[in-house]
């Protein structure tokens, strides 16, 4: 988590931190400061705040338990690494971590950078429209952009921005 000074922003835009205003300080995951940097800019960090790794044995067992049955598996029928695949992950993470020792992983942090994760995908989208087509949004929401735009009267479907499906408004 990183706390910054939001910069300046394109108002035709959405910003890659909804709803402040430039010059206030806010704590953003890493994922907002990646595509800061992908837009060429580099707000100000006045702290940042790291939690230590979160290691949980039954995942690591999993996966070398996975490994060595793939390894094992190579050169034989590959119908039953799906079916022992879906054995291991239900048993093994419902009983070690869903009801097990690790139930109480409290890591805000997490919710924050899935949260910012989805919403720098979607301005993503709205960045690459706005460069290769010049038409800007009238509203953003977290997973869904608005236009006002005839543009699938002009744009061919292999071309339409983002390769997303605009319908026309009824």
């Amino acid at each position: 988590m990183w706390r910054i000074t939001v910069p300046e922003w394109d108002p035709r835009l959405p910003s890659p931190v909804a709803k402040r205003e430039a010059g206030s300080d806010i704590w953003v995951s890493s994922e907002i400061i990646r595509l800061y940097q992908a837009e060429g800019v580099m707000p100000d960090i006045s702290e940042a705040w790291l939690a230590p790794s979160h290691r949980i044995p039954a995942l690591e067992d999993f996966a070398s338990q996975l490994r060595s049955w793939l390894d094992a598996m190579k050169d034989t029928d590959a119908e039953l690494i799906p079916k022992l695949m879906y054995q291991t992950l239900a048993g093994r993470l419902y009983s070690e971590v869903g009801y097990g020792r690790y139930n109480d992983i409290d890591r805000p942090d997490w919710g924050y950078a899935i949260r910012d994760n989805s919403w720098c995908s979607t301005v993503r989208h709205t960045y690459k429209i706005a460069r290769e087509h010049g038409i800007y949004p009238t509203a953003v929401f977290t997973d869904a952009l608005y236009y006002e735009t005839n543009v699938l009267k002009l744009l061919p479907h292999e071309d339409r921005p983002g390769h997303f499906i605009l319908k026309p408004e009824s």
